[in-house]
This record gives structure tokens, C-alpha cells and sequence, in this order.
């Protein structure tokens, strides 16, 4: 037989990466969004249900950049302001720390993580520290992170431990993950292996979430989105090649608006993948559909009001806005997607004519979403949404 030395450097990739990374039972997607099929998918497909829950309006709430969702409480970052806790009913209940350069303040407060079951919370501040607070507004440390000279995006709780996720900016970054005790020290390290090339894209998007018992990292230009499960280190995903994948190279701000694919935000759940990115001047959402093996372009829009989370999938539950999916939660109920609207959309919307002809799946919930939106004043806070995923027969 004739030696093929590409097809055994392949095969030998692929055994090293399986004794690096581990093995998975799941099926390892290429992602790949030349390949995306255009499907107006409806909200009803992939969801049963939708809930609203308008924050209370004590303290302004001008962008929500993140929300953690428990069974008691809704932990809502807002720009400028910080870090806000509620009430699943969306009562107001505290303001967690304060934004300001003094001991226990933090300059920015959008990216946090907390431990449940302590009720601990700890945000990830550009300082390079980490600040620790108790659910009842009480400063109990800074956990000091300036050693680790790392560039750290997000920051997930996980078996007991802090991990502090890096991603390429500007061409650079010293790690993938840091994986750090309570008290500040290090734990294990990932370093990055992608070297430093010339670059002025920056990263202003998340790269970790959560999704059964594991952690997930991500970054656009590395090829693989990597899964943190327990000890092990498995290929979640991968992105593939096509011919507007960001390279890692310089490019012109213009090439980078107008060309290029730039992933903002991923979330999962067990039996779909929520894609939120930009390209070619478009915001575009995306899924993949784990059952059908297939990527769908949902929907895209050049509004600029569609930049926070996405144009979403098309509610035809109520006949509301879109749904845009920020974040994921799951519950003893089910499997829920998070999003949230301005209350003056909302306003608008059940005043446009495409609302009062809709003919939704669920006519007494159109009726319900028209109640809510007359009871809101236009200044008022946003208004969370809560979608209820669908479960397999």
C-alpha cells in the first residue's frame, strides 16, 4: 500500500487532539455560516410559552450587557449604573456594590458571576481585581489579579472555582482561561496558542457560557470553541473556513464593517445553538437546529436598535417584538432563553397596525402583552423576556 503522509498527519492531528482535549460523546459541529440556510423561523418552533417582567424603574436602567437568572432572583448588569439584583417579579431589591475608585468600588460591573449556593457574587473589574460581595450588598473582599497580566473578558463560577476568560485583542492575549481558588490563586492555566499578530480588531463581545455542567470558551480567532467539563477539556465546536472568517492579520476598519463575520454572543441549550453576529453591515441571528444537524439565518436587520442582541426570531406566540436571546437559564421547569426590550418599543409596537391585525398562536396572550404595554410609561425601565424552550416528546 502507498504511504500518504497527508491523510496520516491528519489522522495524527486528530489523535492528538483527543489526548489533549479529551473525548466527548457529543457530536462536534463545524460551524460554518456560508453553509446557514435563510429560514424565517417562527418564536412558536423552538418555544411554548413567553413571560414579560418590567424591572421596577427606582434606579435607571439604560443597557442591560448581562443577566444571571436563579430561582429566587435576577442579577442584571446595567450600563452605566453597575450591577443590579430583582425579584423574579422584577422588584427592586439592591444595588450590588458601587461604581467609583474608592475600596470595594468597581469602575465598570458588567461582567460577574455568582455562586448560588453561598450567595456570593463576584464581578470582574478592568483594574484587574475581582470584587466579592454577599446577595445583601455586603463588600466582603477584592480578590487582587494584576500578577496573572491577563486581559480578562468574562468570569463563570464553576466546581468551586473562579475561571477568568481571555480573548485575542488586538492581535494578542497571554491566555484561553485562568482558573483561580476564592482566595486569588491559581489554580491551572491555559495559555493562548495562537501568536501575536498585527491587529487593531478589538473583542466587545462574551466568550463563555454555560450549558450542562460545563463551561464553554470561545474566541473568533481561534478554530475550535473548547468545552470545560468537570476536569476534562473537550471540542465543543468548531469553525470552519469560508471567505469571510476574520483573519488574523490587519485589516481596515472598512473591510472589518463591511465584510467580515464577527460572532457578538453564543448561547446553548440542550437541543439548539444561538448565534448573534455581524456581517456585511447586517445584524444577524442564527441557530442550529441539533436534531435537524442544520444552521438556519433567522433573521438580519441594519437597524440600529437591532445591535444590543440581534433582530431575533419572529413572536408569533403574542404577536410581540422579536425575541433576541441574551442569555440561557435552566430551572427544575425547563429550559428557558432570556432577552429584553426598551419599554417605549413595546409601547409603540401594541399601538403599530402590524400588532392590531396579528393573529397570534395565542390570541389572551396578545391581549395580556397589550395590558402590560398600556400600564408602562415610556421612561420606564426595560422589560425583561422569559421564553420557555420547547422539550422533546
Amino acid at each position: 500500500m502507498q504511504f500518504n503522509l497527508k491523510n496520516f498527519m491528519k489522522k495524527t492531528l486528530i489523535i492528538i487532539m483527543i489526548l489533549l482535549y479529551g473525548c466527548t460523546e457529543d457530536t462536534i459541529y463545524k460551524i460554518n455560516p456560508s453553509k446557514f440556510r435563510k429560514k424565517n423561523v417562527l418564536l412558536s418552533e423552538i418555544a411554548e410559552s413567553i413571560d414579560y417582567i418590567p424591572l421596577e424603574s427606582r434606579f435607571f436602567v439604560q443597557h442591560i450587557m448581562k443577566i444571571i437568572c436563579t430561582d429566587s432572583f435576577l442579577f442584571v448588569a446595567n450600563y452605566p449604573e453597575g450591577l443590579h439584583l430583582y425579584s423574579k417579579k422584577g422588584d427592586f431589591l439592591n444595588k450590588i456594590g458601587r461604581r467609583g475608585n474608592g475600596p470595594g468600588e468597581y469602575q465598570y460591573g458588567t461582567s460577574f458571576t455568582i455562586d448560588n449556593k453561598n450567595k456570593l457574587i463576584y464581578i470582574l473589574d478592568r483594574n484587574n481585581n475581582i470584587f466579592k460581595y454577599d446577595f445583601n450588598n455586603n463588600f466582603l473582599d477584592a480578590l487582587p489579579i494584576d500578577n496573572l497580566q491577563g486581559n480578562f473578558r468574562d468570569i463563570e463560577f464553576y466546581r468551586g472555582h473562579l475561571f477568568l476568560f481571555e480573548t485575542i485583542n488586538n492581535g494578542f492575549a497571554n491566555y484561553k482561561w485562568v482558573e483561580i481558588d476564592n482566595a486569588g490563586s491559581t489554580i491551572s492555566i491555559q495559555p493562548n496558542s495562537i501568536p501575536t499578530f498585527e491587529c487593531n480588531i478589538g473583542f466587545r463581545s462574551d466568550c463563555s457560557y454555560k450549558i450542562e455542567n460545563s463551561l464553554v470558551y470561545w474566541d473568533k480567532y481561534n478554530d475550535t470553541i473548547f468545552q470545560i467539563r468537570d476536569e476534562n477539556i473537550n471540542v465543543r465546536y468548531l469553525w470552519d473556513k469560508w471567505k469571510t472568517r476574520l483573519p488574523r492579520e490587519n485589516i481596515a476598519p472598512v473591510q472589518y464593517e463591511n465584510f467580515y463575520f464577527d460572532p457578538w454572543n453564543i448561547i446553548e441549550s440542550k437541543d439548539f445553538l444561538f448565534i448573534y453576529y455581524h456581517e456585511s453591515q447586517y445584524y444577524c441571528t442564527a441557530f442550529l437546529n441539533k436534531e435537524k444537524e442544520q444552521f438556519y439565518i433567522v433573521n438580519k436587520s441594519k437597524d440600529e436598535d437591532d445591535r444590543y442582541c440581534g433582530p431575533g426570531f419572529t413572536n408569533d406566540i403574542d404577536g410581540g417584538l422579536n425575541f433576541a436571546p441574551m442569555e440561557n437559564y435552566v430551572s427544575p421547569e425547563g429550559e428557558y432563553l432570556i432577552g429584553w426590550e426598551f419599554a417605549y418599543k413595546l409601547k409603540n409596537h401594541v399601538n403599530h397596525e402590524s400588532f392590531i391585525h396579528a393573529k397570534p398562536k395565542y390570541p389572551e396572550k396578545k391581549k395580556e402583552l397589550e395590558q402590560l404595554a398600556n400600564s408602562l410609561d415610556e421612561n420606564d425601565n426595560p422589560v425583561l423576556m422569559l421564553v420557555r424552550l420547547k422539550e422533546k416528546n
